[in-house]
């Protein structure tokens, strides 16, 4: 997963369920012009399951609070001069 600011993440998952909403209005009107059978209900739960883990495991509960932590994650050091003493 790529590591980022708490503010790209948001942004990304903000991505996320404003492209959801306006495609799944789309493939339904597309199922209901074209009639039975009704496809786009099974295009939904699949897409909602995705948008769900992208919110839970990147803004809510199962999000790494302290990623900073993670392995491979590295963070410049804040002492005075660069290293620590």
């Amino acid at each position: 997963m790529k590591q980022g600011t708490l503010a790209e993440k948001r942004a990304g998952f903000r991505i996320h369920a404003f492209v959801f909403v306006p495609s799944l209005a789309l493939l339904a009107v597309i199922n209901l012009l074209t009639g039975p059978p009704w496809w786009f209900l099974w295009v939904v739960p699949p897409w909602a399951v995705g948008l769900f883990a992208h919110w839970f495991f990147v803004l809510g509960p199962g999000a790494m609070k302290g990623d900073h932590d993670a392995p491979g994650v590295h963070r410049p050091s804040r002492h005075k001069g660069g290293t620590r003493p």
